[in-house]
């Protein structure tokens, strides 16, 4: 896929990275410099949308070189919902990932929130154009016993993953059923994004 237009990604995530190379759409790793702190008095989804919203506010972006240069950027926060209607974001620690994933086993829903926005080089400044947020979420249901939650966390990255869930490569085995977006569970809902740079015309 050859493009003229360029894709950051404001985001460490490994998960993310990986889905964009498998869908083959092209794009650079950059910094932000946002927290993931929230408030839990509110709704998850609001949550992570004010959490993306951030994240593209306090990206780092690259620096100007020429007048009416066209850029995308892209941030996504990821947050769990147990049974219990608890908000569950990344582990503290192993300890802590235990805990979060036993409190997902059955059923657990997660929400992804992603932010894009096409910018344009103006006055020696990145000025948005045009900006696509959304929620998308997707239920999983795990069955993960004591047994062998020693050999989970040593071949997944359940210690950088919302609520510790990895659904992907060893983590498979202990999926039960998915509902909804797959992608959106392992951080970033492809489909939609997709969608999103078809409608800010990244393909064009």
């Amino acid at each position: 896929m050859n493009l003229k237009n360029k894709l950051y990604l404001a985001s460490s995530s490994q998960s993310r990275q990986r889905i964009l190379n498998l869908s083959k759409i092209p794009f650079e790793v950059i910094k932000t410099l946002s927290e993931e702190k929230y408030d839990s008095s509110h709704s998850i989804e609001e949550i992570v949308k004010h959490i993306a919203i951030s994240k593209m506010e306090m990206a780092v972006l690259p620096p100007v070189t020429k007048e009416g240069d066209i850029i995308f950027v892209l941030c996504a926060d990821t947050l769990t919902k147990n049974k219990n209607n608890v908000v569950l974001g990344k582990p503290e620690n192993l300890e802590d990932a235990i805990k979060k994933i036993n409190s997902v086993y059955g059923k657990s829903i997660t929400f992804t929130a992603f932010c894009l926005e096409k910018k344009i080089a103006k006055n020696n400044k990145w000025q948005t154009l045009d900006r696509y947020l959304e929620v998308v979420s997707g239920q999983a249901e795990i069955e993960l016993d004591e047994q062998y939650l020693k050999d989970y966390f040593e071949n997944t990255p359940g210690l950088n993953c919302a609520g510790a869930i990895c659904l992907e490569d060893f983590g498979m085995q202990f999926v039960k059923t998915i509902n909804g977006s797959y992608s959106a569970i392992l951080g970033l809902p492809i489909f939609e994004v997709r969608k999103a740079l078809e409608k800010l015309e990244f393909f064009k």
